[in-house]
């Protein structure tokens, strides 16, 4: 096996290290001194000497052996660790199943120890837990799910992040490279109760590169709260963050240049900021001038975020950013994409008095939730489509209900030269033309126009969307702002990736969905009508063409063996008899709510409470799994029977 000159250097450090640490020095002038005839001798004499005086076999014994991990074993993931620490220096050492980490490579630790100091449950409900997520890179984890309380304990829950990037990229293992990874440990803390969504309580950036001169830290960082109207902050989250494995003393680095480097992109960050402050303030009030009516439209430059830390209030610029969604998982297309966000659960904050409360929740924060409102939802799509390379901007405007976001899209027309406009319906999936008569039942009103590059605000004096123009170039019409101003935004920490599913065996979750349905379809036959059930199987299989044809019609809009799916009915339907069913998709894989939709649908009552000659009835689940565990569950209830006029 060839070793490389860095490697030899490491392994030299490393030596060194372990053996100033165990006085082996001392042992080895010891061992000589005992015999001074010794001083003398070759290397060979002395390394006898050592040999036989038992110091070679301590040095032997006391230095770790790691076994060369397979490449199967390199590229499994982190499963077992063993957490110890070291007496008087206090700094943390992980012993690893070398079995499943890859030694050629640089990972960060991150363990949640406790929550203290959240007074917010001292009088907690005892169906009330709380939770953490920590996000870095491309890589985000969830806590177990834990009581509330005003302490929280953890289990020293750990979490390993890889350092390597989307490309595998190597060069990121060099501390000097490292300082420049501008790159936060995002914590989310949410509060879920029985039967509702989460909550964002309050979240927090943490920077993990003071490990380039410590190696290892403890971390209590004061949380505040998402909500404004809650005074002070919400508690203190402990953390220990770790490098694994630990920089030798050739690669740490020093302290100084560490926060220097800190120091200077936080005077960056905070100038660039404050100059798009001054420009933002200058430009809206040119923009009022235009027309007395601006003032009151729809004109966002800055919005509310879920961020307390450095400001509040963020350039909307910046929380979009083009997201690469690469092999995570039936996210192949930009039609996947708006499926995708379209099957999370809309959910608006509300204040008391049922006033909406808009905070605009991080990427991260979005998904730990697993719900949120119309601006959520448009952000996740406008981020997906841009990373699809698409010409994509976030809108906002108002509908029927009052404030909305959508997204629009645009695409060059060959023949023409001009620019087909789109529009995306983030929550439900749906994409129209902007042409399309049925747009205006949709969409009212259009504010302002953005993504990460620019933003134009609307200076027609008609600003209903099916009058609107949609040529951003045309500043009669729309009013940018310059791009160079947007450009030196820091991009806002927290916007997330996607995470593959974890749901391994989907057929058995089909089946055992399945089985508890037909089993409540026969208990409430038996219970409201008195009659027993009977299950047609090979039905139950035919339904399945049919149930993969409407998920595939709410991704293209197109039909998929639908006229198979009929003929195969007719086929396994003896003639004179008819057959009923209803398709239904849920977002959720809880059986007593599909049976509850099912029974108040009118046809669902039908099916599940028919009667008739030779009755028989089929039970079909699908479901479709897409990232973050964003699952499509389709159900279709159906009977046949013999028809007696």
């Amino acid at each position: 096996m060839q070793v490389s000159n860095t490697q030899l250097e490491q392994v030299k450090s490393l030596l060194k290290d372990h053996l100033e640490s165990h006085k082996f020095f001392d042992n080895l002038k010891s061992a000589i001194a005992k015999d001074p005839k010794h001083s003398n001798l070759d290397r060979n004499a002395i390394i006898e000497k050592l040999r036989s005086e038992g110091v070679l076999n301590d040095i032997l014994q006391q230095i770790p052996v790691k076994k060369q991990a397979s490449q199967a074993e390199q590229s499994a993931k982190v499963q077992a660790y063993e957490v110890k620490k070291k007496e008087k220096t206090g700094i943390t050492v992980k012993l690893f199943n070398n079995e499943n980490l890859d030694p050629g490579r640089r990972y960060l630790s991150v363990k949640v120890v406790h929550l203290k100091a959240f007074i917010d449950f001292m009088n907690v409900r005892d169906d009330e837990y709380v939770f953490v997520t920590i996000q870095f890179l491309r890589q985000r984890f969830q806590t177990q799910i834990q009581l509330a309380g005003v302490d929280v304990e953890f289990d020293d829950e750990t979490y390993i992040f890889d350092f390597v990037g989307a490309d595998n990229d190597q060069v990121k293992f060099d501390p000097t490279l490292l300082l420049k990874l501008n790159q936060m440990v995002h914590i989310t803390i949410l509060r879920q109760r029985k039967n509702e969504k989460a909550v964002v309580m309050g979240t927090k950036n943490i920077d993990w590169r003071p490990l380039l001169h410590s190696n290892a830290i403890e971390i209590n960082a004061e949380i505040l709260p998402v909500d404004l109207t809650h005074q002070g902050s919400l508690g203190v989250i402990q953390l220990h963050m770790d490098i694994i494995p630990q920089l030798s003393k050739v690669e740490i680095l020093n302290e100084d240049s560490v926060m220097k480097q800190l120091q200077l992109e936080k005077k960056f960050e905070t100038e660039s900021l404050q100059k798009f402050l001054d420009y933002a303030n200058e430009w809206w009030n040119e923009y009022k001038m235009i027309r007395h009516q601006h003032k009151t439209r729809l004109v966002k430059i800055f919005a509310e975020t879920d961020d307390r830390e450095a400001s509040v209030y963020k350039p909307v610029c910046s929380l979009v950013q083009p997201m690469i969604a690469d092999r995570v998982g039936n996210l192949d297309t930009p039609l996947h994409a708006a499926r995708l966000v379209s099957l999370i659960p809309f959910q608006r904050l509300e204040a008391p008095g049922k006033d909406k409360v808009e905070v605009w929740h991080s990427i991260q924060s979005f998904l730990s939730r697993g719900c949120g409102d119309s601006e959520d939802h448009a952000v996740l799509l406008c981020n997906l489509l841009l990373g699809f390379g698409l010409e994509a901007y976030i809108c906002i405007g108002t509908n029927s209900e009052g404030s909305h976001a959508w997204v629009l899209t645009k695409s060059l027309v060959e023949a023409s030269g001009k620019k087909k406009v789109q529009f995306w319906e983030s929550l439900t999936g749906q994409k129209l033309e902007f042409e399309d008569p049925r747009v205006h039942r949709f969409y009212r009103t259009i504010g302002c126009v953005f993504n990460h590059k620019y933003f134009f605000a609307n200076v027609q004096a008609d600003d209903r969307v099916i009058n609107t123009n949609w040529n951003f170039e045309d500043e009669f019409m729309w009013k940018g702002m310059q791009p160079q101003m947007i450009n030196m935004l820091s991009p806002s920490q927290g916007i997330g990736y996607l995470m593959p599913s974890s749901m391994n065996n989907i057929a058995n979750e089909e089946r055992s969905i399945e089985n508890i349905l037909k089993e409540k379809i026969g208990s409430v036959r038996m219970n409201d009508e008195h009659i027993s059930t009977s299950w047609d199987n090979h039905l139950s299989y035919l339904l399945s063409t049919a149930l993969l044809n409407y998920e595939m019609e709410r991704i293209g809009g197109v039909t998929f063996a639908n006229e198979e799916f009929q003929a195969s009915i007719k086929n396994h339907v003896p003639e004179g008899h008819v057959f009923k069913a209803l398709p239904v998709q849920f977002t959720h894989f809880d059986t007593e709510r599909m049976i509850h939709h099912i029974y108040n649908n009118k046809v669902g009552k039908e099916v599940m409470l028919a009667r008739g000659d030779q009755m028989k009835h089929a039970v079909r689940v699908k479901i479709v799994p897409y990232p973050e565990n964003v699952c499509a569950v389709w159900v279709m209830v159906a009977c046949r029977y013999r028809s007696i006029h």
